[in-house]
């Protein structure tokens, strides 16, 4: 299963510009897959009706693609799919709460969980989809799940900053929540800037 990325975006073209171009990767992806497996593809909800349809034409030519509805349920294809691979997706986050490993392509802030197979070359992605199908990837263990989604926890700041479609994105409470924030963060990674007078 592939979840596309809303494209343009900050995860491809910044932290896996490598994969900006998703029909590439898609591409890729299909040659590794397993005898006899097919590629299930979804796309983003944000980019519904944004993409060409020579897009999907292109996705539909590779043999083993088929596509999903973009209304579909992610929480059950990911119950559903046999292996999940993301370049840097959210959806990756979800697989790990669900408690199945997911690949990915590119880095992700979840990256240095176990469950998370980190995969940089593309001589590598059959090996480790054989694995995970084959169930040859150990099970993740539910404490150090919890440890994990804590310490995540424990590094977020209170605001919505990432989700621009969100109601309370352009919220002026929300923007000063966001401001205050990242305020605190700089205070506490970084000692305070000198004042004029400390300066004289």
């Amino acid at each position: 299963m592939y979840f596309l990325h809303f494209d343009p975006d900050l995860a491809t073209l910044m932290w896996a510009p490598q994969h900006a171009e998703q029909i590439e990767t898609i591409r890729n992806l299909a040659m590794s897959l397993p005898p006899g497996f097919r590629l299930y593809i979804k796309e983003h909800p944000c980019n519904v009706n944004r993409r060409p349809a020579e897009f999907y034409r292109q996705l539909s030519r590779i043999p083993p693609v088929r596509l999903i509805d973009a209304s579909h349920s992610v929480g059950s294809l990911i119950d559903d799919a046999q292996a999940v691979v993301t370049i840097t997706g959210t959806v990756g986050w979800e697989c790990l709460l669900r408690g199945k490993p997911v690949i990915t392509l590119g880095r992700s802030y979840y990256g240095a969980y176990e469950g998370c197979i980190a995969v940089r070359n593309w001589n590598e992605l059959a090996a480790v989809i054989g694995d995970v199908v084959t169930g040859r990837v150990p099970p993740m263990d539910e404490d150090s799940l919890i440890s994990f989604v804590a310490s995540v926890y424990r590094c977020t700041r209170p605001g919505d900053y990432w989700a621009m479609t969100a109601p309370s994105y352009r919220d002026p409470n929300n923007t000063a929540v966001v401001a205050d924030s990242f305020v605190q963060a700089l205070d506490e990674h970084h000692p305070p800037l000198p004042t004029p007078e400390e300066v004289a």
